[in-house]
């Protein structure tokens, strides 16, 4: 069965699409919507880690995720459906050439009804000149679609990893769902969340359709939505990282790694903003838990960085994010008394 949470009278916009000849006619009814912190329960302990997470959630808007099925037709915007959308995929673009891989990646799924217990991947593609997924790099090990996580409270993650880590060594990388097997059977539906339809650029959101054409979800052969789907790799650096290095950058947000890591009595955590902007920073617990939010106010152009006490945190890992108005990049400490 469906997990189901709120159900909304807010209809979005009629929208009218073709795709394979046919007409997208919907009116999409949000079937959950969840605004909930980011969750990060599934975080193991690395040392030179990091969370990519979609350029949306660092908007108010990304606070907010959301299930859209395709009312009178079968499956969701954000998964399986009437048009043999095979793939769903999310760009990341990282602040350096460098290379690093992609070792497990987290997928919040909204429905999972199983029936004949299909496989679902992760696909890493390199991207084309037109932005496309391109070159494949590597396949996640399969999860089954009953082993996929569900509450009907909470947002949680289903991790996908890889027996073989998948190394990129280019700037911009697409992460996909693969969930074409549940179309072999004619028997899974599956759905992922997402940010609403006009949270996101929708350029970095793609679909791929069972004729091998890709196309961006805000492409008029698509669905016309600006969103990011809730697809999160996690990356690992080939090499320790020192203080000069970048460790990722969006939207004018660029994070250094924190010193010392671990940390054992006092922890700083280094950043540089292009442009000005109102800063907080948030410490969370492993499971998720919101343990402190610091408000730093408006900060100009330049360099900064946050020294932390950690004398009174439990020895573990932890999760940090440096939020503005455009950008939240969440990292990882551990702290080792």
């Amino acid at each position: 069965m469906i997990k189901q949470f709120t159900t909304f009278s807010l209809l979005f916009c009629l929208l009218t699409v073709s795709a394979f000849s046919q007409q997208r006619i919907m009116t999409p009814v949000p079937d959950r919507v969840v605004t909930h912190p980011l969750p990060h329960n599934l975080i193991s302990t690395r040392a030179t880690m990091d969370t990519l997470i979609p350029n949306a959630l660092g908007l108010a808007c990304g606070d907010t995720v959301y299930s859209n099925p395709i009312t009178d037709l079968w499956g969701f915007v954000g998964g399986t459906n009437e048009y043999g959308d095979t793939e769903k995929a999310q760009r990341y673009s990282f602040s350096e050439v460098s290379p690093f891989k992609v070792t497990e990646t987290w997928v919040f799924f909204a429905s999972a009804s199983v029936v004949g217990d299909a496989n679902i991947s992760i696909k890493i593609y390199s991207v084309k000149s037109n932005g496309a997924p391109d070159v494949l790099l590597g396949t996640s090990d399969p999860v089954k679609a009953s082993e996929i996580l569900l509450d009907d409270q909470l947002v949680l993650p289903t991790s996908f990893t890889f027996s073989s880590p998948v190394l990129v060594e280019v700037p911009d990388f697409f992460v996909s769902v693969d969930f074409s097997e549940s179309y072999n059977a004619q028997t899974d539906t599956i759905g992922i969340f997402m940010t609403g339809p006009n949270c996101g650029s929708g350029d970095d959101s793609w679909e791929l359709f069972s004729t091998g054409d890709w196309y961006a979800i805000n492409d008029q052969d698509s669905w016309r939505y600006n969103s990011d789907f809730w697809i999160f790799p996690i990356i690992e650096y080939e090499a320790p990282l020192n203080t000069t290095d970048a460790f990722v950058a969006k939207n004018g947000l660029q994070l250094f790694p924190a010193q010392p890591n671990p940390a054992y009595e006092q922890i700083g955590l280094p950043y540089e903003l292009s442009n000005g902007t109102r800063v907080s920073i948030e410490i969370y617990a492993a499971d998720g838990r919101l343990l402190r939010k610091i408000d730093k106010g408006q900060q100009g152009p330049g360099a900064y960085r946050e020294n932390l006490s950690v004398a009174d945190l439990p020895a573990g890992a932890y999760v940090y994010g440096i939020v503005t108005e455009e950008a939240r990049i969440m990292s990882r400490f551990i702290v080792n008394h």
